[in-house]
């Protein structure tokens, strides 16, 4: 038994060591790292959850989600509030969906299949091709040449 041992733990060491450089080449890049993040984008829309891509987002697309949802909000309130009844549905329209949402992503998330960005995203995952850093903002240009922000 003692012996079965040994060598199970000498076969558990060795593909340990013998993986360790596969699992470094591998592994993805930072998300701290265009490419990371690109990657994660690419991982989020490719599985179907916009929510996850948001984070990824420049700041002021992210600020832009939150503040649209909140125009959303009270563009609905002051419609149902000042329009007459048989006028409230039309109105309501095009802002009730982005109304009902309650935070930034999914207010994103909504806009992005909405407006095609989900569909074009999938259709360009190719791999990252140029990384361009200017200061505090990098652009990603991929296999099929779409430049990203």
């Amino acid at each position: 038994m003692d012996f079965q041992r040994r060598r199970l733990a000498i076969f558990a060491a060795s593909a340990a060591v013998l993986s360790w450089p596969l699992f470094l080449l591998l592994r993805p890049a930072p998300d701290t790292t265009p490419e990371g993040a690109y990657m994660r984008i690419a991982s989020a829309i490719a599985g179907g959850d916009t929510h996850d891509a948001f984070a990824y987002l420049e700041e002021e697309a992210q600020h832009a989600a939150f503040s649209i949802g909140e125009y959303a909000k009270r563009a609905t309130r002051a419609i149902r509030e000042g329009y007459p009844a048989d006028e409230q549905i039309r109105a309501l329209q095009p802002y009730a969906e982005l109304a009902e949402r309650s935070d930034g992503p999914q207010v994103w998330a909504t806009l992005a299949r909405r407006r095609g960005w989900v569909t074009r995203l999938r259709r360009d995952l190719s791999g990252v091709v140029q990384v361009e850093v200017a200061g505090e903002r990098a652009s990603i240009t991929t296999a099929r040449g779409t430049r990203y922000p």
